[in-house]
């Protein structure tokens, strides 16, 4: 009887620990605030600007998908500070990115496709400068004429982007 009761604890301690860790997944989230199509401001918007200002033009989306998350999290890795940054990064996507247990990284993309990765400037991205545009949405707020102006969408990489 009592092999049978320390059998069934370490049954339930193994069962606890997966479910715990299948809910740290799940906790794993990706806020997009983004302005959508062309939009004229009166200067450049800094990270941040666009929740405080835009409330009413902004669209925001919120990404679960630990599979897209984790595709995000594996790009943001090959990115370096890049040593002579931009004065001016126009800032059109800004994202928060919720690691449980890790991190909070807060990127901003810009119109010239500079990015922002917790207030550094970050050498080129276009594979995650693609992949935020395009699960956010925003790419939808463009005509096909217009998307020929992303230069992510333009370069040879694009194939190997999906």
């Amino acid at each position: 009887m009592q092999k049978i009761s320390f059998y069934l604890i370490l049954l339930f301690n193994f069962l606890s620990c997966n479910t715990d860790k299948k809910l740290n997944d799940h906790q794993l989230s990706l806020k997009i605030s983004y302005l959508p199509g062309f939009v004229s401001t009166v200067k450049p918007l800094k990270c941040g600007e666009i929740n405080n200002t835009y409330v009413l033009s902004r669209k925001d989306t919120m990404i679960l998908d630990t599979l897209i998350i984790k595709q995000i999290i594996d790009e943001l890795h090959y990115l370096k500070i890049k040593q002579s940054p931009k004065t001016d990064c126009d800032i059109r996507i800004q994202c928060e990115l919720i690691i449980p247990e890790k991190d909070t990284i807060n990127l901003c993309i810009g119109k010239s496709n500079c990015i922002i990765k917790n207030g550094a400037q970050m050498s080129q991205g276009d594979k995650v400068i693609y992949l935020l545009r395009n699960y956010s949405g925003y790419y939808n707020s463009f005509s096909n004429e217009e998307l020929q102006i992303f230069e992510e969408l333009r370069s040879n990489k694009i194939s190997s982007l999906h």
